[in-house]
């Protein structure tokens, strides 16, 4: 499966659907532009501040990891990644706030754009012709999936916040899917790691994989992006790692209705932070973990790379004590997985009734979280002006979908480890 590779020539009425499909994505992607530029760029601004702070002066007497600034003033949403991470952020610091956030959506849809050429030859490569290809064209599809994309929450919040997550989506994709030949997977995804750290759990994938080098050149990457931090910004690194890092609270309240880890999820289905709620949350990591690690080789060995990733991505996002909803930016790979590997290979070999529970999980989870916890919660609770105080009730239903994914996601891992070996019409 290419990167990059789309083949099918732009014939007759295809070009009217093409340009028909090339308005709908303008259109959706000025309104994207709009939104991020003008109405938030919430956590684009976090990234910009920090490196004000750093390299232009900004807030002066603040250091990168204070809760307030030097008039005592709190602050809203404290930066909260590595050092390394301002170093990367440092150009935002000299550009105009709104040029900052048009960049960073500009990347995001690029992102999507690119995703969907992805997502169109894995399903060529896994032996499936995309509905309507033939009839509305290979690009028109590719465009209109490129701009649903970006109308799921999770790409859509993402958008509206500016957020990096494009970016390490980006890196941890090109690292897995390109040929590891003169330079090795890994480096990557330990500069991602560098950025953001949650990302290192895809070295999960190089592990399972027996790729050797790649896990050493993901832990080299990384230490030098920790090593960098250490050597132009000691007293910030110091910060970070020794102090910062072990504060969940920076991120966020962990009770919140955006909250998509299994922590969140737990909380949300009313368990008190506790021993109930840790043993309940260490078992299903236990089982998300193990299970992950035991189906990455049975799917590489099927090039099922899309399951390897959303089966990881997951995990990741499990792990976190708190994981955003706009962190599932692998949303569309994790449908894709789905539809190209999960339902057509494992589940149709698993009984009628547990096809049937993976389809009506999957119908729930999707659609949910698509639509996205926030929404719902609004949606059940119009007139709450602080999500922090959602009823009981309104914050069980919102988080209903993400554990139908959670419980897919399991049945998921044991139909590839029951099924791991293929049936004679797949050999």
């Amino acid at each position: 499966m290419g990167l990059l590779t789309l083949d099918a020539p732009v014939r007759g009425r295809h070009w009217i659907f093409l340009l028909l499909a090339a308005a709908c994505l303008i259109y959706i992607a000025l309104d994207h532009f709009y939104t991020s530029m003008v109405v938030s760029g919430q956590d684009f601004e976090v990234y910009r501040s920090g490196a004000g702070v750093m390299f232009a002066g900004m807030y002066e007497g603040k250091g990168l990891y204070d809760y307030h600034l030097e008039n005592g003033q709190p602050i809203t949403l404290p930066f909260t990644y590595p050092p390394f991470a301002v170093m990367i952020f440092a150009p935002f610091a000299f550009l105009p706030l709104a040029a900052g956030t048009g960049f960073m959506t500009l990347l995001a849809l690029l992102a999507a754009f690119w995703l969907a050429i992805l997502v169109f030859n894995y399903a060529h490569s896994r032996g499936f012709s995309v509905p309507g290809e033939s009839f509305f064209g290979s690009y028109t599809l590719v465009v209109f999936l490129a701009t649903l994309m970006t109308l799921v929450a999770p790409w859509d919040r993402g958008i509206e916040l500016g957020q990096i997550n494009p970016l390490i989506f980006l890196l941890v994709m090109i690292d897995l899917l390109r040929p590891g030949t003169r330079v090795p997977r890994g480096v990557l995804i330990g500069i991602a790691g560098g950025i953001k750290l949650t990302p290192l759990a895809f070295g999960l994938i190089l592990l399972m994989r027996r790729d050797y080098k790649g896990v050493l050149t993901l832990g080299a990457s990384f230490a030098a992006t920790v090593a960098a931090g250490f050597i132009f910004m000691r007293d910030e690194a110091f910060d970070f790692w020794f102090f910062a890092i072990s504060d969940p609270s920076r991120v966020g309240n962990i009770g919140y209705v955006d909250n998509i880890s299994v922590q969140g999820l737990l909380m949300h289905l009313g368990l008190d932070e506790g021993p109930l709620l840790s043993a309940l949350r260490l078992s299903i990591l236990a089982l998300l973990f193990m299970g992950t690690a035991a189906a990455i080789p049975v799917l590489h060995r099927r090039g099922m790379v899309f399951s390897e990733i959303s089966l990881n991505a997951f995990l990741m996002m499990a792990l976190s004590p708190i994981s955003w909803s706009h962190h599932f930016i692998w949303l569309p790979v994790f449908i894709a997985a789905l539809v190209l590997d999960a339902f057509p290979v494992f589940f149709r070999s698993a009984p009628a009734a547990v096809r049937w529970l993976a389809g009506a999980l999957a119908l729930v989870g999707v659609a949910g979280v698509s639509y996205g916890p926030m929404n719902i919660a609004i949606k059940l609770d119009p007139t709450t002006h602080n999500l922090d105080e959602l009823s009981a009730s309104s914050l069980l239903i919102s988080s209903l979908p993400m554990a139908a994914l959670t419980l897919l996601t399991l049945i998921w891992l044991a139909a590839v480890w029951l099924y791991r070996k293929p049936r004679a019409q797949e050999i």
